[in-house]
């Protein structure tokens, strides 16, 4: 998983396809083993505003202990948060992790067919990773307030 402003590229790969974008818009590009563009898929995206609330929700919800100095938010950080940061096929589906980043009380996913309709949203707990995808299932590992995993299966609604 990529960090809330890296500038790596959240990706994934599976049966000769690659899908890839930076997280900065609500767009992801899928390639085929030739290296051809088979599809790009954008999508409507609410984007968050990184005000001093979210900065200091960011700053909580990764333990910091020392007091932000919020003043120094602008030389270092973008205007909004990024659309998503990551990227997963599970089957021939394309999940895409926190596409409403930080979404402050839930994981949220949004998943897309691979034609790149988008099918749903999948919420979950906060600091929750999904492992797998199957038979209209997901394992999920969740981790709680003292850090302790836990592997859940829950039913996929769609």
């Amino acid at each position: 998983m990529t960090g809330v402003f890296s500038r790596s590229t959240p990706w994934t790969a599976a049966d000769g396809r690659l899908a890839f974008g930076d997280g900065s818009t609500p767009e992801f590009h899928v390639v085929g083993a030739s290296g051809d563009t088979l599809q790009i898929v954008r999508w409507q995206a609410e984007r968050h505003l990184l005000d001093r609330d979210v900065i200091v929700a960011l700053a909580n919800s990764i333990g910091a202990t020392r007091q932000i100095d919020i003043t120094l938010a602008p030389a270092f950080l973008p205007d909004t948060l990024p659309a998503y940061r990551r990227l997963e096929f599970f089957g021939d589906q394309i999940w895409i992790g926190n596409a409403t980043p930080f979404d402050l009380g839930s994981d949220r996913w949004e998943v897309f067919s691979a034609a790149g309709q988008w099918l749903h949203t999948v919420r979950l707990r906060p600091q929750s990773d999904i492992l797998d995808v199957a038979n209209g299932h997901a394992v999920v590992s969740e981790t709680d307030g003292l850090g302790v995993q836990t592997l859940a299966v829950y039913r996929l609604p769609f």
